[in-house]
């Protein structure tokens, strides 16, 4: 369950055979593995199937991904991930983010994947708040008076 936080995975996502079959080697009793996904095969936090003796399929289940993000609330999530886009316009001078700038940073590990569903929301709640606004084509955000007033306040 730590490889999959690692790689912040969602449910559905499989862990590759290549960082299996070097983790599988380290170990000295294979049956403990064995032992180790079954059980959490039990307790619906993966499915597993032993495919042959060198080649197995695990991937993460709903309630897997549930467990490796137990604390998760939307509203929180989006409080935080709100006062983090103010704080990277508060330290840009010119007040403007590229949006390609914001997708990089938070899909690159910095949001679990609850976070990253619900990143594009923040962003159309803020534009419709008129606390930021878009150039042409929707690449840039620039924030508004409006936003800038609510960032001095907001941000100690």
């Amino acid at each position: 369950m730590n490889r999959f936080q690692e790689v912040n995975a969602e449910k559905g996502h499989i862990l590759p055979q290549a960082w299996l079959t070097p983790y599988l080697s380290k170990l000295k009793r294979k049956a403990f593995f064995e032992q180790a996904m079954q059980q959490l095969q039990a307790e619906n936090l993966i499915e597993y199937q032993k495919k042959d003796e060198a080649h197995y399929h695990i991937m993460l289940t709903q309630q897997g991904e549930d467990y490796l993000y137990p604390d998760f609330k939307v509203a929180d999530a989006k409080r935080k991930i709100r006062h983090d886009i103010f704080a990277k316009f508060k330290a840009n001078q010119d007040k403007t983010i590229t949006y390609r700038w914001l997708n990089t940073l938070y899909f690159g590990g910095q949001l679990n994947p609850k976070e990253q569903r619900i990143f594009d929301d923040v962003i159309e709640s803020i534009i419709k708040e008129k606390l930021v606004t878009t150039s042409l084509l929707n690449h840039f955000l620039y924030l508004t008076e409006k936003g800038e007033k609510l960032m001095s306040e907001v941000l100690v």
